[in-house]
């Protein structure tokens, strides 16, 4: 299997983690063979190798994909997504990514779903934190109790002074520009405005108190109820990141990059700037499940490593073929309580209570 973006913070972790299985062979699949190379050395594993491929070459893309059953795409590459995804249809490969949600992504995919179920290939969108997340602890929450209402509340803490990549800071940028807002409301899904007050909640996240949240869409709770018939009212409510950061710099660095995608480079780094220094420990990454007496928390320290453990452990059951034929959000398709289990396994923390 390969992985697009394979130099990458994301990319690399989910090659790490899919190694720990002996029977799979991983492929680093990027545009710059140096740092693949670099990569594979600190892997320091047997089972990398690297091939170069170019997102915005098809023929590049399909010579690397031929030889490959599965692709994880970990690359920042929306605005050349199409020619991606028509190429690894076109070599019969699977598809994983973990991009965030945009109106333009999901055009894409709902364009070729009919070809990916002719063709018998599955491709799974949106694995990671969010999208990837939510709707797995709800489904996981309602295989135990049926559900009604659910609603997940996320924090994302991190050490962005680490440093974010330019590419991936600018496409970061351009998917918050075009992020959107709403949330499954008496069993219809809702779009809201960030401006309205309905967009915003109160989540209380234990030990890290309660937060105020904003509901962001995401295709895996709008499609929750074509898996969970019962489900009336669903979200993911996601706490920002500080008041700077908040109400001036990314309404601005959004403005910006709405604009002109000209802008989206410069925009970034107004972004990266106001987050490193803005951010503060503890850095933690939570999502939490509460519905109808049923609680779910996921926790780890590492936000990059949990996407990736995510991505990969989604990768392992298309790999196991445990996820169906089509284009479907990740989350629909995987087995929840198995990815949860897993994830637990691989040093996530997962705490499940249900009443009685």
């Amino acid at each position: 299997m390969g992985v697009l973006g394979g130099s990458g913070l994301v990319g690399a972790s989910v090659a790490k983690l899919l190694c720990e299985r002996e029977d799979i062979q991983v492929v680093l699949l990027g545009r710059n063979a140096d740092r693949l190379a670099a990569t594979i050395a600190s892997l320091d594993s047997a089972q990398v190798s690297f091939t170069p491929a170019d997102a915005a070459d098809p023929v590049s893309l399909r010579t690397a994909f031929a030889p490959l059953d599965l692709v994880v795409v970990a690359a920042p590459l929306l605005d050349r997504l199409e020619p991606v995804v028509q190429a690894a249809l076109d070599t019969g490969t699977d598809w994983v990514d973990v991009l965030l949600d945009t109106p333009e992504k999901w055009e894409i995919f709902d364009s070729l779903a009919s070809r990916f179920e002719a063709d018998g290939r599955v491709g799974l969108v949106g694995s990671g934190i969010h999208p990837g997340l939510p709707a797995v602890l709800i489904r996981a929450a309602a295989a135990r109790k049926p559900l009604a209402t659910a609603e997940v509340g996320m924090i994302v803490s991190m050490d962005w002074s680490r440093g974010i990549p330019p590419e991936t800071a600018k496409e970061f940028t351009l998917e918050m520009a075009n992020m959107k807002a709403g949330k499954l409301s008496g069993g219809q899904w809702l779009d809201l405005s960030w401006m309205s007050p309905k967009t915003m909640t109160k989540i209380d996240f234990g030990e890290h108190g309660k937060r105020s949240c904003a509901y962001m869409a995401l295709e895996e709770i709008r499609r929750l109820p074509s898996v969970l018939p019962g489900i009336r009212d669903a979200g993911l409510a996601v706490s920002g990141f500080s008041p700077l950061v908040d109400y001036l710099l990314l309404p601005l660095a959004m403005a910006m990059a709405a604009i002109s995608k000209r802008l989206a480079g410069p925009a970034s780094r107004l972004m990266v700037w106001g987050l490193v220094k803005t951010g503060k420990p503890p850095y933690d990454t939570v999502l939490r499940l509460d519905a109808e007496g049923a609680r779910l928390t996921v926790t780890h320290e590492d936000s990059y490593w949990l996407t990736s453990a995510v991505a990969a452990l989604t990768a392992t059951q298309v790999l196991d073929r445990k996820a169906p034929i089509g284009v479907k959000p990740a989350a629909l398709a995987v087995n929840p309580e198995q990815l949860l289990r897993d994830l637990a396994e691989l040093g996530a923390s997962v705490a499940f209570d249900v009443d009685a």
